[in-house]
């Protein structure tokens, strides 16, 4: 994949588990878009710590203009009673 090119995916995230929106090293993505069916957590995570910045609830997307990484990067919590589809849409920017 090259500079520009689209990043997207959706996933099924079991309950209480995490979905990483995370590049591989040595490459940045600028995420846009984190799609979710019903209520999530959204972190700023460094690998050990995190910093929780949105908790929306029901199903909707969420705007972000955030840059990852493959050490700093976005993960996204089910929160739900049960199995949901979560999903993003980034640009690689490097």
């Amino acid at each position: 994949m090259a500079v520009g090119d689209a990043v997207v995916n959706n996933s099924s995230v079991a309950t209480t588990a995490f979905l990483a929106i995370q590049p591989g090293a040595g490459v940045e993505w600028l995420v846009h878009h984190i799609f979710h069916e019903a209520e999530v957590e959204i972190y700023w995570y460094d690998g050990s710590n995190d910093i929780k910045i949105a908790a929306p609830a029901g199903f909707n997307y969420e705007t972000m203009q955030a840059r990852v990484t493959d050490s700093i990067y976005l993960r996204v919590k089910n929160i739900n009673g049960s199995t949901k589809r979560i999903g993003y849409n980034a640009v690689i920017t490097k």
